[in-house]
């Protein structure tokens, strides 16, 4: 998962601080999706019926696209959807439903570039968007079972990514300023296999194995968001220079501002078990601006996964447990920046950062058993394990950041920041202790978290005298009416 969210946080960060930012248009996009699924069944008696299919799911995308010429822009789009894997066996009698599998979601992360042809008329533009891509799939090399007294089920992953490609035609509404909506429909077709979820039951059902494949293929309809920068040929020349003199001076005035901040870590090379390197943070900060120099203080907090992996007889991630936790935080900063073009529209800069914890649940203790089996290709497992918190940890409440990060304002109200880092300092904040019997092999583990390790982390922040100019703005607007 890691990869790909940098590989998000890279595409952002080539459009927005791409030259000719005037060009640059950023969509944001949300609608019901419909997965399509291969189904393979090997069942032809007529007195049961095999329903495989699955809910609507909701989708979240990003678009960001690079105007080429008056009908034609470049487009990089980033999409995130859930595909659902569902069976459930019918009677074709009076009986009903006999059995079903447990609904098993998988996280699609959908990466695309491609292009987009607009007719222009006016208020309602038409277009459309051909784009080739990659579905990746968060089952990565997993496989992972459930079993019952009535069925078995399986879910497996074929291949990280799937390459896919899609169409897509929408209607553009303008509202007359630099704001746009989107009604739209999207089909994407992914050309190879991602994640299949075997099923067979086990109730006088015929047991011939019932799979499910996925290939990331789905379908759409959304409504999109749409900002643009886009500038008329009547904004050019010296008057429009002006403005934009004076737009950066008041951008880059010292004083006050607010500062949103969120990011993942990316690893921890230190941890036994590289999944344990996932967590996510926010802080919200006010700081204040003296000439390079930047003084920031706030809240933060921070969600990590405790997590432990056992691995079984060639089978990655047999056993796989999660336990999340969740970390209070004050963080105080210190930035200096340098200017790296003539109007102060971008920055590069450094920051170094002292966290000091007030509050969190690492040393709450608890634990756990669980005892079951597991059928992998058509090797039945059994298994049995408890896990322990270790309470009455007492970390150090203090950790530190220290980064390089790059400034780009956007959309004339402030300043879109991206940063990489590294957290250092940091005590065991959480330790499990595992223990498990897997077909007569012991398994003793011990996962231990710490908040270290390197950081991609994305901002906005705001300057308050852009916030108070619109403030008088808007008075004087007032009045007027």
């Amino acid at each position: 998962m890691v990869k790909w969210n940098i590989a998000l946080f890279i595409n952002l960060f080539f459009v927005f601080f791409a030259k000719g930012q005037s060009k640059l248009s950023f969509e944001i996009s949300s609608g019901p999706v419909k997965n399509w699924m291969k189904v393979s069944q090997v069942v032809n008696s007529p007195d049961y019926k095999i329903d495989s299919s699955n809910p609507i799911q909701v989708n979240f995308g990003i678009n960001s696209l690079y105007k080429l010429s008056s009908q034609w822009n470049l487009a990089a789009e980033t999409e995130f959807a859930k595909i659902p894997f569902n069976v459930s066996v019918y009677s074709q009698n009076s009986t009903g439903l006999i059995t079903s599998t447990s609904i098993k979601k998988i996280s699609l992360t959908n990466l695309r570039l491609g292009v987009r042809y607009e007719l222009n008329r006016g208020k309602v533009n038409y277009y459309v968007q051909p784009a080739i891509g990659f579905a990746i799939s968060s089952n990565r090399n997993k496989i992972e079972s459930d079993s019952t007294a009535d069925r078995l089920s399986s879910l497996q992953s074929i291949s990280p990514t799937a390459l896919t490609l899609k169409a897509e035609a929408g209607v553009k509404i303008l509202n007359g300023k630099k704001n746009y909506l989107i009604l739209g429909v999207r089909h994407q077709f992914g050309l190879s296999r991602l994640d299949t979820r075997t099923f067979r039951t086990n109730m006088g059902t015929p047991s011939d194995p019932i799979s499910i494949t996925s290939t990331g293929s789905y379908s759409s309809f959304f409504l999109s968001l749409g900002f643009t920068n886009a500038k008329s040929r009547q904004e050019k020349g010296r008057v429009e220079n002006d403005r934009k003199d004076n737009r950066s001076e008041l951008l880059n005035k010292n004083g006050s501002y607010g500062f949103l901040l969120g990011g993942l870590r990316l690893h921890e090379p230190s941890f036994q078990f590289p999944s344990i390197a996932h967590f996510g943070f926010a802080n919200l900060l006010l700081g204040q601006k003296v000439n390079n120099f930047y003084g920031e203080v706030g809240l933060g907090i921070v969600n990590i996964n405790s997590i432990y992996q056992i691995n079984h007889d060639g089978h990655e991630a047999f056993i796989l447990h999660r336990e999340p936790s969740t970390i209070r935080y004050i963080p105080i900063t210190l930035k200096y920046a340098i200017p790296v073009s003539r109007r102060l529209t971008s920055n590069i800069g450094f920051s170094a950062t002292a966290n000091f914890i007030f509050s969190g649940d690492y040393n709450s203790g608890g634990g756990g058993s669980e005892t079951g089996s597991r059928t992998i290709d058509g090797v039945t497992y059994t298994f049995s394990g408890n896990y322990q918190l270790e309470s009455g940890l007492q970390p150090r409440r203090t950790f530190f950041n220290a980064g390089f990060y790059l400034e780009r304002e956007i959309f004339s109200i402030g300043f879109l920041n991206f940063k990489f880092s590294n957290n250092f300092g940091s005590d065991v904040h959480r330790r499990i202790r595992a223990s498990y019997n897997i077909d007569g092999m012991t398994y003793n583990v011990t996962s231990e978290s710490r908040l270290n390790g390197f950081l991609a982390e994305l901002g906005f922040r705001l300057p308050f005298s852009v916030v108070s100019q619109r403030q008088k703005k808007l008075q004087k607007l007032m009045r007027e009416l």
